[in-house]
């Protein structure tokens, strides 16, 4: 009879899997298939105790949601709408990482992305305003207009 993995084993074996899946990410063409690498990273990543890569562990993250949202951004295929708010939902995300503080001017490039995608969502929607206008930091009297562009001021 041979030996039973232990819980300790599989969870040594969590980085390399993390290290694969992002490499093979950093290497796809397709945008599907470099969606759904990057969220199978991103769902692993809670689970890794000892971080192995070089990059540290917030820019990995941070990288991450902002192409997850770019590629929904710029998707093709499934509905706009859709991919629209999947999209704002990864800004969002990379919002909790890319902070004013840490990160200034990838916080201000996402708050004009996340700016953009919500007026576009608003526009494919028909409405005026987005529901979420509040909770994407433009109004928090943090965003510097050296930063942002016309169209992210005139949400």
């Amino acid at each position: 009879m041979g030996a039973q993995p232990t819980r300790g084993a599989a969870e040594q074996g969590k980085p390399a899997e993390f290290g694969r899946l992002y490499e093979r990410w950093q290497q796809a063409k397709d945008p599907e298939q470099r969606i759904k690498l990057a969220e199978e990273v991103l769902a692993l990543e809670p689970a890794i105790t000892a971080w192995e890569l070089a990059a540290p562990r917030e820019h990995i993250k941070e990288e991450l949601w902002f192409v997850i949202a770019k590629a929904y951004f710029d998707r093709r295929r499934g509905g706009w709408a859709d991919n629209l708010e999947k999209a704002i939902v990864a800004l969002e995300a990379a919002l909790t990482v890319r902070t004013h503080e840490a990160l200034p001017r990838e916080w201000a490039a996402t708050q004009v992305t996340l700016a953009n995608a919500m007026r576009a969502a608003s526009a494919a929607s028909g409405r005026t305003t987005w529901k979420r206008r509040s909770q994407c930091g433009l109004n928090e009297g943090r965003r510097r207009r050296a930063w942002a562009t016309p169209e992210a001021t005139e949400l």
